[in-house]
């Protein structure tokens, strides 16, 4: 009987669980069940440089994507508004935010939808010391999404 048991359990770990892991490696925005790209509610698109005030990496409460901690640049445009900027889930960034530090100068192009709070953006493209992160396609898929293994960043 105890083997019958186990042998189920077994069973039961290896059908049920990879049908359940069968999620999107991508954050959703706000809450939302769908991501941004899917509901297509971009409302504006903007290019900036800005100097870093702040690299945050936290649990992003907003988010029901598979990666709840996110990283966020807090900065400083030339205008000198305050911006958030979110990246996307850490544990698919840390090549590229180990290298930001607080004061660095940064240019983005980046999104915003008709959710999100004022001056906070969803960043396309970063680019500091001289490269371009590419963090989302032309059709503002993360470049994470998807993959295995290592995901190419660079232009």
């Amino acid at each position: 009987m105890k083997r019958l048991l186990v042998l189920c359990f077994i069973l039961l770990w290896w059908v049920v669980v990879p049908l359940s892991n069968n999620v999107a490696h991508a954050q959703r925005g706000m809450g939302d069940t769908e991501g941004v790209v899917r509901s297509q509610a971009v409302t504006k698109q903007v290019t900036g440089s800005a100097v870093i005030e702040e690299v945050v990496v936290e649990e992003c409460k907003q988010t029901t994507g598979r990666y709840p901690i996110g990283v966020h640049l807090l900065v400083k445009d030339t205008d000198d508004q305050s911006l958030n900027l979110h990246l996307g889930p850490e544990p698919v960034l840390t090549d590229i935010t180990t290298r930001l530090q607080k004061g660095m100068e940064i240019s983005f192009e980046a999104f915003q939808t008709e959710k999100l709070p004022k001056n906070f953006y969803i960043v396309e493209v970063l680019s500091f010391g001289g490269k371009d992160y590419v963090l989302r396609d032309e059709s503002l898929r993360p470049r994470w999404a998807g993959q295995k293994g290592r995901v190419r960043w660079l232009r």
